[in-house]
């Protein structure tokens, strides 16, 4: 970005895509889908927490995610976490095979003071192939505010795809939507801004959106072309006129 330029009014983003969006058709409505849940178990939290898996083009496999917590988080003992997955899509989770144990997993996360990292929690579900989807894995972290954010991630068509920042709802009306194998599109990663005088990197992603705040399922790098490179065009206010830029690093 050049020096000097005003405050962006407007951010636009285009990508040479069109022939494989040509083939996919128009994208689904996930705002239309079907939130009933015909019959669920009894869980073991008093505050199980739901999201909803669509896969393929027009999200014609749906499962839904439920994510039974331990009754209490901070003091689990000999109790484990668990996820029901509709993995056929009838909307039973009592079924069997349904339900998913979590492999408990730990990290270290470093921190700006004393001891200069903690030692997170993360629980992995691991889903395995459904319907013709490969590596459906769920992996919900340790609280980060008051919430429990999840990555869910897929191989669909080929391709392998993620949301790296799902908040599972209350109850399945507000579930969040993740769309993997969707109508593929470019999301604005950062910067939200521009300063005048000051340089910036533009960062975006290409995937498919889904419903419900980070749920943007994002493509890994090695699925998009070499040579497919995103083109932001950029207006500013007033006169200052319109400038495009061709995105040709990756990170």
């Amino acid at each position: 970005m050049k020096k000097g330029f005003i405050g962006v009014a407007l951010l636009v983003l285009l990508v040479s895509l069109a022939p494989a969006q040509e083939k996919q058709g128009k994208a689904t409505d996930l705002g239309k889908i079907d939130r009933t849940i015909r019959k669920e178990p009894a869980y073991q939290s008093k505050e199980p927490r739901y999201g909803l898996l669509v896969l393929g083009p027009k999200a014609e496999t749906r499962l839904w995610l439920v994510f039974d917590s331990v009754p209490d988080p901070l003091k689990p003992g000999k109790a484990r976490d668990y996820l029901y997955v509709d993995r056929n899509g009838n909307g039973d989770l009592t079924e069997p095979g349904e339900k998913v144990e979590a492999v408990v997993h730990k990290r270290k996360v470093a921190v700006s003071f004393k001891p200069y990292e903690y030692e997170e929690t993360l629980l992995e579900f691991n889903v395995g192939d459904v319907k013709g989807h490969k590596n459906v894995k769920v992996i919900v972290e340790w609280y980060r505010g008051k919430e429990r954010p999840a990555t869910i991630s897929a191989k669909s068509g080929g391709r392998l795809q993620d949301s790296s920042a799902v908040v599972f709802a209350a109850n399945p009306k507000d579930a969040p939507v993740v769309h993997i194998g969707g109508r593929l599109t470019i999301g604005l990663h950062s910067p939200r801004s521009f300063e005048r005088g000051k340089e910036k990197e533009l960062y975006v992603y290409v995937g498919t959106p889904g419903l419900g705040d980070g749920t943007f399922a994002t493509l890994g790098i090695e699925d998009v072309p070499e040579k497919m490179h995103p083109v932001a065009e950029i207006e500013f206010p007033g006169k200052a006129g319109k400038m495009r830029v061709v995105l040709s690093q990756r990170c």
